[in-house]
């Protein structure tokens, strides 16, 4: 049997409101070495707290619902940053919900679903994804493909309640090979205690947040096996082009160069075993990227020989 003649299952995401439309959209990519992010392993993470999570599949479908208790006070959101956008500083809570095909017969497997941020208003939040999650736990037995019938529904009606009591979201894809696309839909669709963010700086804000989103998934989905994971910016979100798929795969090259040329300065044998492993990094993504983009990537940042 030709696996490349089986049909691609899709993601229903019918429940998308028609208000929430994409204000902008970026690309990062979740380091992987082999190229296949295990999704039955999705929310196992301990890092920076732990997550808690229910990941359920038959042999057609996988559902998963994983939050985690963050912090704002990081390489990325400084404490005047998050003061300015969301009036604290501190913890906050990060939501996933993804739905993904389990079916070994599918070529180009991925997950979909959304990401949240949550703030005032998470002690509601929490009670609904916390009923939610334990359901979804229950349907465990499930193993012949009835999941999507049984749960599909209650998957669309939790994304549009969690996205009104959000402060901030994202809609994600997130591929086998490491590559994620977020989508920001439009803010009027959330909390009334969302951040405002000022016109002049709005590109810049969005980013930033969002990048705390992406970081959340990098957690949830990515096993820190070479580098401390306590290095957030490793890899970071790029805003993306639906014309453009070489800009943000350079940028992300170019900073994985970066970081490895900053653990070569330090002289010392636990960061000189970081750098090898994140050369390890680069030389999967640039060899993914290359094959997907049929050119090769030359970012002006050159390493030489490590």
């Amino acid at each position: 049997m030709d696996l490349h003649e089986e049909p691609q299952q899709t993601v229903n995401t019918d429940f998308v409101p028609p208000e929430s439309t994409s204000i902008a959209q970026f690309k990062g990519w979740i380091p992987t070495v082999s190229g296949r992010l295990s999704f039955s392993l999705f929310g196992a993470t301990t890092h920076p707290t732990d997550a808690t999570t229910t990941n359920i599949s038959d042999r057609d479908t996988r559902y998963v619902i994983s939050y985690q208790q963050r912090y704002l006070l990081d390489a990325v959101l400084s404490r005047r940053l998050a003061s300015l956008i969301f009036g604290l500083t501190g913890e906050f809570s990060a939501v996933c919900i993804g739905k993904a095909s389990n079916n070994p017969a599918v070529p180009s497997e991925h997950m979909e679903g959304f990401l949240f941020l949550f703030r005032k208003k998470w002690k509601d939040a929490h009670g609904l994804i916390e009923a939610e999650r334990l359901y979804l736990q229950g349907q465990q037995p499930v193993a012949t493909g009835k999941l999507e019938s049984i749960y599909e529904h209650r998957f669309g009606d939790l994304a549009l309640a969690l996205l009104t009591k959000s402060i901030f979201a994202a809609r994600f894809r997130l591929d086998r090979d490491g590559e994620a696309t977020l989508e920001i839909p439009d803010l009027n669709s959330l909390s009334d205690d969302a951040p405002s963010f000022p016109n002049s700086e709005k590109e810049h804000y969005l980013h930033l947040v969002s990048s705390q989103l992406f970081f959340f998934l990098k957690d949830i989905a990515h096993h820190h096996q070479h580098h401390d994971p306590h290095t957030d910016t490793l890899v970071d979100l790029h805003q993306f082009d639906e014309g453009d798929d070489y800009y943000w795969r350079c940028e992300t090259l170019r900073g994985l160069y970066r970081k490895i040329l900053e653990f070569k300065r330090l002289r010392s044998e636990s960061v000189c075993r970081s750098a090898r492993g994140v050369l390890v990094y680069a030389r999967s993504f640039k060899s993914l990227s290359e094959k997907k983009l049929g050119r090769a990537i030359e970012p002006e940042l050159q390493l030489g020989k490590l």
